[in-house]
């Protein structure tokens, strides 16, 4: 398992290779210096796949929310040819999708209603 912390109450826990493939695409959408983007890779680098966010400023928040939003837009409308085995798309656009709504539960000082669910309805 793997995951991010996002408030001292709420963790985002996903299976390793979701994780793995999540940080992939995020590392094209954030700066690469900002903390975010530094404790992910830094969770790859240490094999505990697992960080924490709780802590970082609301900027950081704002970035990674949005390149969140972008990370599902983006593998969204590419479907499931993005993946060697297509069946694992729908899980991982609903694990992108539960990220999304634990952000606006916890993070509601930078988390709009223009996340997937609002998007698609």
């Amino acid at each position: 398992m793997a995951g991010i912390r996002l408030s001292e109450t709420e963790d985002w826990i996903v299976a390793r290779w979701v994780y793995e493939y999540f940080i992939g695409k995020i590392s094209c959408l954030v700066i690469p210096t900002s903390l975010t983007l530094q404790r992910l890779h830094q969770s790859q680098t240490d094999g505990t796949m697992f960080t924490t966010f709780a802590d970082v400023s609301t900027a950081e928040r704002q970035m990674f929310y949005d390149a969140v939003l972008q990370v599902h837009r983006d593998v969204n409308s590419r479907g499931s040819a993005v993946f060697k085995s297509p069946e694992a798309f729908p899980g991982f656009m609903k694990r992108i999708e539960d990220l999304i709504e634990l952000m606006k539960e916890e993070w509601p000082d930078v988390c709009g209603d223009d996340g997937p669910a609002q998007q698609e309805s």
